[in-house]
């Protein structure tokens, strides 16, 4: 068990390093043309939203919590699942609503995973649920331009926790409002 949590520990000491890397060699550009208004800060995609979004970053809380705000759910999956279940499919028809009248926002889908399985296998997994939500939607109407998807795996617990009380709440697929 510490040894596992050591692991996880210096992979999120490395995402925070290349986000720090990335962060720094955007800021660093000299010359900013009209396409690069509220582009992607680097390899992991930070962004900010300009006008009434109020700078949410996208893959900060902020762009979580304005999705909530909104009445954006999250999707939950089964262990070792990506296809969705009743009620995700159930959570996507109500986000699909909510995007179709504001066809202004865009959102990142997030896929996350337990803890359990190698850091590449739940990386893989994260992306199918991420996929699979926005297949769904797609096949609903939404236009694809409304959407990205990214996959966190085991690294963004939504409950630090053990158990399948916890498990159950990381096995999902977030939504988070992007630029």
């Amino acid at each position: 068990m510490f040894v596992r949590n050591a692991n996880a520990r210096m992979r999120m000491a490395w995402v925070v390093a290349v986000c720090g890397l990335a962060l720094t060699v955007s800021a660093c550009r000299s010359k900013k043309g009209p396409e690069d208004e509220g582009a992607a800060g680097g390899e992991f995609g930070e962004q900010t939203l300009g006008g009434d979004m109020g700078g949410i970053a996208g893959r900060s809380g902020e762009g979580l919590e304005a999705a909530r705000r909104m009445g954006l759910r999250t999707v939950y999956f089964d262990y070792n699942d990506s296809s969705l279940r009743q009620d995700g499919q159930t959570a996507l028809r109500n986000n699909y609503d909510v995007l179709r009248r504001r066809s202004d926002v865009r959102v990142e889908i997030q896929g996350n995973c337990d803890e359990r399985g190698s850091s590449e296998y739940n990386f893989a997994l994260g992306e199918r649920r991420a996929k699979a939500a926005r297949d769904y939607l797609l096949q609903l109407g939404l236009p694809s331009s409304q959407l990205t998807t990214v996959s966190f795996g085991e690294e963004n617990p939504a409950s630090p926790g053990s158990g399948e009380s916890a498990w159950a709440q990381n096995r999902r697929a977030d939504f988070a409002v992007v630029p």
